[in-house]
């Protein structure tokens, strides 16, 4: 039987990790931004916001808005790139690692 204090770790590091995790597959739970996420893995990053305007067919406010929540999940990061905003996969997040692990192992992902 646990005691007090290692019950309330074990409580502290659960609720962690499902914040964590409720984040990354509410962000993915979306399909335009699935198909961000999936289209970022594919290209190898460095995809700029005019740029997925453009492919999706939506403004460019959209798009933001899109990306910014993948950010926001730690999905993908922003890379200032003189005026223009790209963005990249968080390839050296072990969660979102996983998510990769699955999705190639799931998909014709390469």
């Amino acid at each position: 039987m646990l005691s007090d204090k290692e019950l309330g770790k074990l409580k502290s590091q659960a609720a962690g990790i499902n914040n964590r995790l409720s984040r990354l597959f509410d962000a993915l739970g979306d399909t335009n931004r699935f198909k961000i996420f999936t289209l970022l893995l594919e290209a190898k990053g460095n995809i700029c916001v005019t740029e997925f305007s453009e492919i999706f067919g939506i403004s460019v406010p959209a798009a933001s808005q899109q990306l910014k929540s993948l950010e926001l999940a730690g999905l993908i990061e922003r890379i200032r790139n003189g005026q223009m905003t790209c963005y990249n996969v968080c390839l050296n997040d072990p969660e979102v690692r996983s998510i990769i692990k699955t999705l190639k192992a799931s998909s014709s992902l390469t």
